[in-house]
């Protein structure tokens, strides 16, 4: 049976639980799902979910909107402040240490590495997410997370310095190439600077697969850079509903710029906190609009398409 493939998926948590997460109540009959982890407290949650359903694809990374929370290399000796001040920036001084107040003690991204494949290595079969964001601002609370009162949660004027969060990338691209796997890209208003990444770190290594996640690039860029670098079986873009046909004209435009055997299909949604049966829709939404703008026969053809593409990207 030729399954939906969600290629790019997330586990709800909040610091209040411990990075327990709700139950998981996805029906994997219908779909494959490729399940990421941005943060330590959905990694947690994730290698308990991995542990009891082993047929989800389970994804390891540092997301950039959490990417101040890990401090690299043999940064032990650093202070808390000290690394928080290094890595953040605003201009309003006052805001910034109210962020870092509330702030928890940074994680060792090498530790954190380690730790990981030496308890869960055979499972992990992805590097994601990770990538840059040049539009995220932090929360007043620190970092993205499930409020477990509801409040709403403000956006201060801090960011993360761009430098902390390539250096972050570009260790877990050391790490996909060590490991001979596939990336699942973020990239949000620094796409030159991403493809120039990839470019250096990836392009080199024939065994390392790439798929650029929610691509909000232009359309232009796809042929002009990507298609142009990357052999069309080692770079595949991610079309999910909710960002990728937001617009949904300029949506079918992305899709006929890109090969039919370099697409993938994705939710970007929470699969333990959204119904399945809204994940499924959001799917054959994105699976309809592949149909109409590469003019298939049948949305039976796109289902096959995709499937075969995610095989290709998983090298199975």
């Amino acid at each position: 049976m030729v399954q939906y493939i969600d290629s790019h998926c997330h586990l709800t948590t909040s610091s209040q639980d411990g990075g327990v997460g709700r139950q998981y109540e996805v029906d994997h009959t219908e779909m494959q799902l490729y399940v990421m982890s941005c943060n330590a407290l959905d990694w947690k949650a994730l290698k308990a979910v991995g542990v009891k359903q082993q047929d989800i694809v389970v994804g390891f990374g540092v997301q950039p909107y959490y990417s101040h929370l890990f401090r690299l290399g043999g940064g032990a000796s650093v202070s808390k402040e000290e690394h928080y001040k290094g890595v953040l920036e605003s201009k309003d001084g006052q805001q910034l240490c109210e962020v870092i107040g509330v702030l928890p003690e940074p994680i060792n991204i090498e530790e954190y590495i380690t730790g990981a494949f030496e308890e869960f290595g055979e499972q992990i079969r992805c590097i994601g997410e990770i990538g840059l964001d040049g539009a995220f601002r932090l929360p007043s609370n620190g970092f993205n997370q499930e409020d477990s009162t509801g409040d709403a949660v403000g956006l201060t004027n801090v960011r993360v310095r761009m430098s902390h969060q390539v250096a972050i990338f570009k260790r877990f691209c050391e790490v996909a190439v060590a490991k001979r796997l596939p990336v699942s890209i973020h990239s949000v208003r620094c796409h030159g600077k991403m493809f120039e990444l990839c470019r250096e770190l990836l392009l080199p290594h024939e065994e390392v697969k790439i798929d650029m996640h929610s691509y909000s690039g232009s359309v232009e860029s796809v042929s002009t850079c990507w298609l142009r670098c990357f052999p069309q079986n080692r770079i595949y873009f991610g079309i999910s509903k909710i960002h990728s046909l937001k617009n949904y004209a300029r949506g079918l435009d992305l899709l006929r710029s890109i090969p039919l055997e370099c697409l993938l299909t994705e939710t970007d949604l929470p699969v333990n906190s959204t119904p399945a049966q809204i994940l499924k829709k959001n799917i054959e939404y994105v699976i309809e609009a592949i149909r109409a703008s590469h003019k298939l026969a049948s949305t039976h053809e796109a289902v096959a398409q995709i499937y075969e593409n995610s095989c290709r990207f998983l090298s199975v």
